[in-house]
C-alpha cells in the first residue's frame, strides 16, 4: 500500500492531537499506519481523524474528504460500540473539530479526476466548514518534504 505520510507528517498531527487531547479533556494516542483514524482516546471512546491544510480556513466554504475515508470512519463507529467520531482540521490560522454525526451532517457529494498518485477517480464528500468548531488558532503549518504538516504554538 502507498504511503502519502511521512514521519515528519505523523508527528506532526500528534501536535493537532494534542490540542484537540486537551480541548475534549482526554489523552489520546497514535494508532497504526492505515487505521481508520489517527488517534484513539485511552479508554477508546473516540476516534480523530486529522487533516492539516495549507491555506486559511476562509478560502473556501467547504472541507472536502474522500467517500472511502467517510466510510471508514462509519464503519468503525458502528464496529466499535459507537464512539464519538471527530475529524480536526488545521488550517493556516486555526484548528477546527467536528464531532461527526453520521445521520444529521449535510454533505454535498462530486466526482474528483484521479490526482497524482492515485489509480482511479474519487467521490468526495463536502462539509461546509462552518459546522466547525473553532478550537485553538495556535497551530502553524510549515512545509516538510513537500508535504504540508503542522507544528503547535510559537512564532
Amino acid at each position: 500500500m502507498v504511503s502519502y505520510e511521512s514521519s515528519t507528517d505523523r508527528s506532526n498531527e500528534r501536535a493537532v492531537a494534542d490540542l484537540v487531547g486537551r480541548y475534549l479533556g482526554q489523552k489520546l494516542k497514535q494508532m497504526p499506519e492505515y487505521s481508520p483514524a489517527d488517534f484513539v482516546s485511552v479508554d477508546k471512546s473516540a476516534y480523530v481523524e486529522i487533516r492539516c491544510r495549507n491555506c486559511r480556513r476562509d478560502k473556501y466554504s467547504k472541507f472536502l474528504i474522500s467517500s472511502r475515508k467517510w466510510t471508514e470512519l462509519l464503519n468503525l463507529k458502528i464496529e466499535k460500540a459507537n464512539p464519538s467520531i471527530y475529524l480536526a482540521v488545521a488550517w493556516t490560522d486555526c484548528v477546527g473539530l467536528l464531532e461527526i454525526d453520521f445521520g444529521k451532517i449535510e454533505l454535498v457529494s462530486f466526482q474528483r479526476n484521479k490526482s497524482e498518485g492515485t489509480s482511479k477517480d474519487d467521490i468526495m464528500l463536502a462539509i461546509p466548514v462552518s459546522k466547525f468548531q473553532m478550537i485553538s488558532d495556535k497551530v502553524r503549518l510549515k512545509k516538510s518534504r513537500n508535504w504540508i504538516t503542522a507544528s503547535s504554538g510559537g512564532d
